[in-house]
């Protein structure tokens, strides 16, 4: 049997991509577990997009979100921008972790956003992608 948390996040991958599919933008899955997860291709730039649905959305899961900012940095320099798309989080939890993320020029989505954030996207209309 495998890791319950390792599950929850793939279970949640195929969340996202059915979203991104849905969108109709060109997208590519990285299924091997190591990278980010999506590669949104829009408008001749590659938008890195990574699913972190760990604990099933039920509660926030520890200290596993702290690692978020470091998602963001690592892949900084490889894609045009970076985005985290989650389950849930505590509001105050959620602002601290996004000023966060912001400073490293990624942007926090949840997942009930997400779909809204893929249409302006396509339309053009996601003004600087992150700028909100």
């Amino acid at each position: 049997m495998g890791n319950p948390r390792n599950e929850s996040g793939k279970e949640f991958e195929k969340i996202v991509n059915t979203m991104i599919k849905k969108s109709g933008i060109k997208y590519t899955w990285n299924k091997s577990g190591e990278g980010i997860d999506f590669i949104l291709h829009c408008d001749g730039y590659d938008y890195g997009i990574d699913a972190k649905g760990k604990g099933g959305g039920k509660t926030d899961t520890g200290s596993e979100d702290e690692k978020w900012p470091h998602t963001i940095w690592k892949y900084k320099d490889k894609y045009e921008k970076i985005a985290i798309v989650h389950r849930s989080l505590k509001s105050a939890r959620k602002l601290k972790l996004n000023e966060h993320i912001k400073s490293y020029g990624g942007k926090l989505i949840h997942q009930n956003e997400f779909p809204n954030f893929l249409s302006r996207l396509q339309n053009k209309k996601e003004s600087g992608f992150f700028s909100e």
